[in-house]
């Protein structure tokens, strides 16, 4: 039995993309799952990585965790980025509950594995258009998807880059202040909490910029971002002006609404953090750590039973912690990627994404044996 589309669709943008290593192991070891047909597996894994889905985007994500969001995004890319450019498409397959998966969704897959922000931008202006669509309608939905995104936004500030890149985060900052006009006590007992997370991810802009430079000041590419101090002291010095009224540092207690937080962040530290993003967006998307994300990408999906990220068989076993066995094949030029299968194999290789980043996960495989 096939799914249709907008079945696969809709399954797509339930998978909050998050999973435990326990989680994981669990998934590997089911075998009565097997029996079951296409369409059901690919439900059972939506649901088991549904049942995941409360898990605070702050703490490290393991390597399995990185696996699971490379191949949810791959399944985004596969069934929703090309249709979902036409609005009567997205009126008919987004619901109201989808639309809030879908941009928390990609929010976190981002905060753990940022390659495929890197990799597949498209993924950051789809979420915008599901925000836009959604619209803020109030919803414990929307509470929810407010909050999963404000933690991934400061857990990660590649997450935070992208969004202020695409109108992601602008539009956020919209809704939350839009609540607050209309009187919609909308985010309860977390009133402020995402507002000051957001803050943070601003914050955490600032200390990438830090790293950045650090980084540059005894390499080649010092030059080359002349505008990046100038940008990040700006952001500083508006969020240094702000810290007392948000509440961010230690955790602190707003002294004024999330609506009000909201306006100020939008009004006075979207600008200029808009600007600090663009100058780090010119490093992170350069050729050469495009390269490295490739190569990211290519170990995060290493960790999976199956490292073609378009194989359907969702339920198989193997992988690295089996490894080589009767169920599954090990590359063998890398000797790091496992598929379930020759036909996977020639697959990943033919569409390109092994072949580019198979000589590099053998030098990172030999670099790690040296150590």
């Amino acid at each position: 039995m096939q799914m249709s589309m907008q079945t696969a669709m809709q399954t797509a943008m339930l998978l909050p993309g998050v999973i435990a290593d326990d989680m994981f192991n669990q998934f590997n070891r089911v075998n009565w799952d097997r029996n079951l047909d296409p369409t059901n597996q690919t439900l059972l894994a939506a649901w088991r990585l549904h049942c995941c889905a409360q898990r605070d985007v702050s703490q490290p994500f393991g390597r399995h965790c990185a696996a699971m969001a490379a191949a949810h995004c791959q399944m985004l890319q596969a069934l929703m980025l090309d249709i979902c450019r036409s609005e009567p498409v997205l009126q008919q397959v987004l619901t109201h509950t989808s639309c809030c998966n879908l941009a928390s969704a990609i929010a976190v897959c981002g905060a753990m594995c940022p390659a495929v922000l890197v990799l597949h931008p498209a993924l950051v202006d789809l979420q915008c258009q599901a925000l836009v669509f959604f619209a803020g309608k109030p919803s414990e939905e929307w509470n929810g998807m407010m909050l999963c995104i404000a933690q991934a936004a400061a857990a990660s500030p590649h997450v935070t880059a992208h969004m202020l890149a695409s109108g992601a985060m602008e539009t956020m900052l919209q809704q939350l202040e839009r609540s607050g006009a209309q009187g919609a006590v909308l985010l309860g007992a977390q009133d402020g909490v995402v507002a000051r997370l957001l803050a943070d991810a601003y914050q955490a802009l600032v200390h990438a910029a830090d790293d950045v430079l650090a980084a540059a000041s005894g390499g080649s590419t010092a030059a080359t971002f002349e505008e990046l101090p100038a940008a990040q002291q700006a952001l500083k010095a508006v969020l240094s002006g702000l810290t007392v009224d948000l509440g961010v540092a230690a955790g602190g207690q707003a002294s004024i609404s999330a609506a009000a937080a909201a306006k100020m962040l939008r009004e006075e530290a979207h600008p200029v953090a808009g600007q600090l993003a663009s100058a780090l967006l010119v490093l992170w998307t350069a050729p050469e750590q495009r390269k490295q994300a490739a190569l990211e990408l290519a170990q995060a999906s290493a960790a999976r039973s199956c490292a073609y990220l378009s194989c359907s068989n969702v339920c198989a076993e193997g992988g690295p912690a089996a490894g080589q066995g009767l169920v599954n094949k090990r590359c063998s030029q890398c000797h790091t990627a496992y598929y379930c299968g020759t036909a996977c194999s020639h697959a990943d290789w033919r569409q390109g994404r092994h072949g580019r980043v198979c000589k590099a996960l053998a030098g990172a495989r030999h670099a790690d044996q040296q150590q």
